[in-house]
């Protein structure tokens, strides 16, 4: 069983990332949450077992957004029936209760809790919401968390799905401790794939990162920063159009080329844990 450091410092781990499944764990002794719940109860349950967590431990959930690989239906259940707060923007509040009718009441809105864009905290987390271009309905949102340590503010930034990477959103990144983003796919492969050509046009213009459109934003982030992040997880590496080779590959070349070689650039997996990151 790997228990949380007893330092207490900041963890971070993802449970799995892909097109069939994403949740981010972030937790430090005061506060767990989750960002995202794309599978279903016992693969979460699992995971928190081995960090010592259970279901009832977390403060609360963050959505992204209301597609399926990040909203799972049973584990959405789980939530409600433990009382556990849901936040999520308040336009997607309704598209969620038309796409998950069939497990939510009318009372289990009182559950839910409206982000509205505006900064917020849960437990020991203060938490800022930025947007993101993806075509989900409701919207699509990136995080930043912070919490005070024994050495200062962290701050973790995380958006698993982009479509592209507007300017703006550099400065949502800027100067954070960890960054969780992500590398989708290889645009040869995604050029070479099967996929109808609608899919591919989409998750080029409004779906998702290239390896290489991951990499640059990094490098533009990095070159708008104080200081450099510790590490680098890559998320949602299509199972079809990439491999994790590739895009850690693809952004440790580019870190390496401007000099950011001290970053650490990890993976996520479609199912299985990625490596724990620890902050101080």
């Amino acid at each position: 069983m790997t228990i949380i450091n007893e330092k207490n410092p900041l963890q971070i781990q993802s449970f799995g990332s892909s097109s069939a499944g994403n949740c981010t764990f972030l937790g430090c002794s005061e506060t767990a949450i989750l960002i995202d719940f794309g599978f279903y109860p016992s693969v979460i349950k699992s995971n928190l077992d081995k960090i010592g967590k259970q279901f009832a431990d977390l403060s609360g959930v963050l959505i992204t957004h209301t597609h399926t690989d990040h909203i799972n239906k049973d584990t959405l259940k789980t939530l409600i029936a433990n009382k556990i707060p849901v936040h999520c923007h308040e336009d997607m509040i309704d598209v969620i209760f038309r796409k998950f009718t069939a497990v939510l009441k009318p009372t289990d809105r009182d559950n839910f809790i409206p982000f509205n864009r505006k900064d917020f905290s849960i437990g020991a987390f203060n938490i800022h919401a930025f947007k993101v271009p993806h075509d989900s309905e409701g919207g699509c949102y990136g995080f930043n968390i912070y919490r005070e340590g024994e050495t200062g503010i962290k701050k973790v930034s995380i958006s698993t799905d982009m479509g592209y990477p507007e300017s703006p959103i550099i400065n949502d990144f800027t100067n954070s401790h960890a960054i969780v983003i992500e590398s989708n796919h290889d645009t040869e492969m995604l050029e070479k794939s099967n996929r109808p050509w609608f899919l591919k046009k989409r998750i080029k213009e409004i779906g998702h990162l290239s390896n290489e459109q991951c990499a640059q934003f990094l490098v533009d982030i990095f070159n708008s920063s104080d200081f450099l992040p510790d590490t680098v997880l890559l998320a949602h590496i299509s199972q079809q159009c990439n491999t994790n080779a590739i895009a850690e590959e693809c952004t440790r070349k580019a870190l390496d080329l401007n000099k950011f070689n001290e970053v650490k650039v990890l993976q996520t997996y479609k199912d299985k844990p990625s490596e724990a990151i620890n902050i101080f």
